[in-house]
């Protein structure tokens, strides 16, 4: 197995088990997305499932309605892995998500004074309905 993979496991392991949040992004920003080759493997991706939790992530910070623009993913297909950034009613933020697990996490910079974060774990329920779309239900959000 490449070292990416291994360390994609790793930032899998980590996000379910662990409270430190931060330690997910730093494993991806400073021992994966550094290389070039990895971001190389990574095919633009459109996901309305993303866009609409990013939403309700946004929502549940802020209190108030949430605009996600800008939004820009790279998918490893053979992973199952999903990454990208975006902004939360005009707030950076990035995400990386586990498509095979249907968990992943945001983290938004709060304030740009201070490059505050703030680190979302989400889970996500696709549930089917009668008519043709899936409604998204809101499996969970964990702040820290």
């Amino acid at each position: 197995m490449s070292g990416y993979k291994l360390k994609l496991e790793e930032m899998k392991r980590v996000l379910v088990t662990d409270e430190d949040f931060g330690r997910v992004y730093r494993i991806f920003f400073d021992e994966v997305a550094c290389h070039r080759s990895f971001m190389a493997l990574g095919k633009k991706e459109k996901s309305p499932l993303i866009k609409a939790t990013l939403k309700l992530v946004g929502e549940s910070l802020f209190g108030v309605p949430c605009e996600v623009t800008g939004l820009f993913l790279f998918r490893l297909k053979q992973e199952k892995f999903i990454h990208g950034c975006c902004n939360l009613n005009g707030h950076p933020t990035t995400i990386i998500y586990f498509e095979d697990i249907d968990m992943g996490m945001s983290a938004m910079i709060r304030d740009m004074r201070t490059s505050m974060m703030t680190y979302s774990r989400i889970t996500t329920t696709v549930i089917k309905d009668t008519g043709k779309a899936g409604n998204l239900v809101s499996g969970g959000i964990s702040r820290h």
